[in-house]
């Protein structure tokens, strides 16, 4: 990874997700919910002698397998959080685009009612200069004739 890169080895891949947007989404990702099911397993009674030992007592459960990091596990977690990112990101541009489109409904309606009143108006003041332009020529004619 380039030096700078917001990508960066344990992270999830998305720069711009926070600490608040996990706790603010109402559903667990993917990860939490494996992460809390790997707790629950830890802190399950577990078979043989460990179980009823101190450690046990005490919550120091063992973990099974090497203490290593699964890195295909992480890789795809980190995939998966960020796919629900840009699902959640698609989810609000289609409300946001409902909301736009409806507000386009009533300003192209608003635009139809303005234009038709404009007509109107245009025909009354038209149909005034018209009436106007005969009374003067009839006031012309009736002036030339006396």
């Amino acid at each position: 990874m380039p030096p700078g890169s917001p990508f960066r080895r344990g992270t999830s891949l998305n720069p711009f997700r926070s600490k608040e947007s996990f706790i603010q989404s109402p559903s667990l990702t993917r990860r939490q919910a494996m992460e809390a099911e790997q707790a629950a397993q830890t802190s399950a009674p577990s078979r043989g002698w460990f179980r009823n030992s101190r450690q046990n007592q005490a919550g120091f459960l063992r973990r099974k397998g090497s203490g290593a990091p699964n890195r295909q596990e992480d890789v795809q977690l980190a995939l998966e959080d960020e796919l629900d990112y840009w699902k959640n990101q698609n989810q609000q541009q289609e409300v946001e685009l409902q909301e736009l489109e409806h507000t386009l409904g009533e300003k192209s309606k608003e635009s139809a009612d303005m234009q038709a009143r404009w007509n109107l108006e245009n025909f009354k003041y038209n149909l005034l200069v018209d009436m106007w332009a005969m009374r003067v020529l009839d006031n012309e004619q009736l002036s030339a004739k006396s």
